[in-house]
């Protein structure tokens, strides 16, 4: 049986992943990463702004829903805030991502406000941007 590394306590059950077997994990796979997929949502895709972020939506031929999450030096001095603005708005995408219609493609970008803001009101926005955005599978969630 494993053992916790930090703890030494036994455990039955991974520790990482969310209890439902990790299915709404933001894998590597729904990220974009490559500064030329960021040039073309921003070129070619549409902005919702909201208090805590701006949304940037594209739609692809591909099947897989990608996303990106930007926190800009300009807007957040320091590492840790911008790390925390990331961190915000990935795990309030996290949830939503099964809803999200095959073939999109996002980008969030931080605003400043986004730090005093509680996580649930994160949640709220971005879910109102993307059914502004008409991305969610149903039109009432």
């Amino acid at each position: 049986m494993p053992k916790d590394r930090n703890s030494g306590q036994q455990f039955d059950q991974p520790r990482c992943g969310s209890e439902a077997g990790g299915q709404y994990r933001f894998a590597r796979s729904h990220r974009l990463r490559k500064n030329k997929e960021f040039r073309k949502i921003y070129e070619g895709g549409r902005n919702y702004p909201a208090r805590s972020m701006v949304l940037w939506m594209l739609p692809s031929e591909e099947p897989a829903v990608k996303a990106g999450v930007v926190a800009s030096r300009r807007m957040f001095r320091r590492a840790v805030d911008r790390n925390r603005a990331k961190r915000l708005l990935r795990e309030s995408l996290r949830h939503v991502m099964p809803e999200l219609k095959p073939g999109t493609r996002l980008v969030m970008i931080a605003r400043r406000g986004i730090l005093n803001t509680p996580p649930d009101e994160i949640a709220k926005d971005l879910r109102w941007l993307l059914r502004r955005a008409g991305v969610l599978l149903c039109a009432e969630c």
